[in-house]
């Protein structure tokens, strides 16, 4: 039983062992001739990205192609493997491209027949990538413009560059690009639709035509103009007859354009373009009311914040007086009115809806145009200094009897 289960074990070991040997296969290294032609005596061009390399091509008819070998700078133990092939043995040139700036790598080429048979490599070649190239030396950005910047920069002195990208950053946030210039020899751009007395930083990467971009430049910081100073004093009258003045305090800017002043009914609407400090709106209307503001505006067109609203008023008509007697004998009726409040200074009388007497300096009045049998109404209007007219007072009516002669 014992012997019968060691050949059981036994036969379980050989076929694990199989199983490792199907699944693992082990791994075959291309053949060696070192009777094959070596590949020495390379010539190096070194770039930002891209390396090249030339040799003298192999004559040997066995030779199909090269094998090119390189290190992985991230690799530290600095291994070689191959990376690709050249399948011509009559080519005598090689570009390995997508590579680091600055950066160092390790080359080493051999050649190959069709079968697969490597020659030994040749000597290993120290190559390294030029650094990137630098940003532009020079960069300005002009501030206290109107709502933007203005980037000015020295061209770039190489042939390479094919665009500069435009980099920002407000505060709160992070870099981003911002613009794109084509050109090698464009030098400007205008930063457009900014916030009003806003601070913005740039900086400026070159592209090249190969795609690689540039570590950025030096930062440099711009504000944009301030809005012009705020109206902070401001009237509007409400004693002037058909019109309405507003005054305010002067502007404090030194490239002052002008005022804006707006007017409010039932809506705000943009009224008047001023150049001085006062502003007489002419009304038609007594008593009339509007709301007033005002702002600052500049060379640039940049506007104030608006003033605070003031009221004005169109002075109102006189009261209306009041008629206080009336009385009548044979031949004549007497009046006698009283002015309400101390604007009136003189009177016109209305005789049966009709003016019959204006500038009347007195309050009272004998009509003796009357006849019997007849009814009478009359009114009283005031009239101030500026000529403004009240309403009617209330009619006051009276009836001339007849007079009978005796008998």
């Amino acid at each position: 039983m014992k012997r019968l289960s060691l050949k059981i074990l036994s036969l379980a070991s050989v076929l694990i062992l199989s199983g490792c040997s199907l699944t693992q296969p082990k791994v075959v290294k291309p053949a060696v001739d070192p009777e094959l032609p070596k590949v020495n005596d390379v010539k190096v061009i070194e770039d930002i990205s891209t390396i090249g390399f030339e040799w003298q091509g192999a004559v040997d008819p066995r030779v199909k192609g090269y094998v090119v070998f390189r290190s992985n700078p991230q690799d530290e133990g600095g291994k070689l493997a191959e990376i690709d092939r050249v399948a011509d043995r009559f080519a005598t040139h090689y570009v390995d491209r997508k590579l680091q700036p600055n950066t160092k790598y390790f080359y080493r080429f051999a050649t190959y027949t069709d079968d697969g048979v490597r020659s030994e490599p040749g000597k290993t070649i120290k190559t390294q990538t030029l650094p990137m190239i630098k940003s532009v030396s020079f960069i300005k950005a002009i501030q206290t413009l109107p709502r933007r910047v203005k980037l000015i920069w020295r061209p770039h002195t190489s042939r390479s560059v094919e665009s500069y990208i435009i980099e920002r950053k407000i505060a709160g946030e992070e870099w981003s690009k911002h613009a794109e210039i084509p050109n090698r020899l464009s030098a400007e751009y205008i930063d457009r639709n900014l916030e009003d007395n806003s601070v913005y930083n740039y900086r400026i990467r070159v592209k090249m035509y190969n795609g690689l971009i540039s570590a950025p430049s030096e930062v440099v910081t711009a504000q944009t103009k301030p809005l012009p100073p705020m109206i902070t004093k401001i009237s509007a009258t409400n004693d002037q007859p058909k019109q309405i003045t507003v005054e305010w305090s002067l502007a404090k800017v030194e490239d002052f354009s002008h005022y804006k002043l707006y007017r409010k009914s039932f809506f705000w609407s943009y009224h008047a373009k001023v150049k001085q400090n006062r502003f007489v709106d002419r009304i038609d209307e007594d008593g009339e009311s509007y709301e007033y503001k005002v702002s600052v505006v500049d060379k640039d067109g940049l506007e104030s914040l608006h003033s605070v609203v003031v009221r004005g008023t169109t002075l109102p008509k006189p009261p209306a007086p009041k008629i206080g007697l009336i009385k009548m004998d044979e031949k004549s009726i007497y009046l006698q009115w009283h002015p309400s409040g101390d604007r009136a200074e003189s009177f016109i009388l209305i005789k049966n809806g009709e003016r019959v007497l204006n500038n009347l300096t007195n309050t009272v009045y004998t009509d003796r145009d009357v006849q019997p049998g007849k009814e009478y109404n009359y009114s009283v209007i005031a009239v101030d200094e500026y000529g403004l007219t009240s309403e009617p007072s209330e009619e006051a009516s009276l009836f001339l009897p007849m007079v009978l002669e005796k008998q």
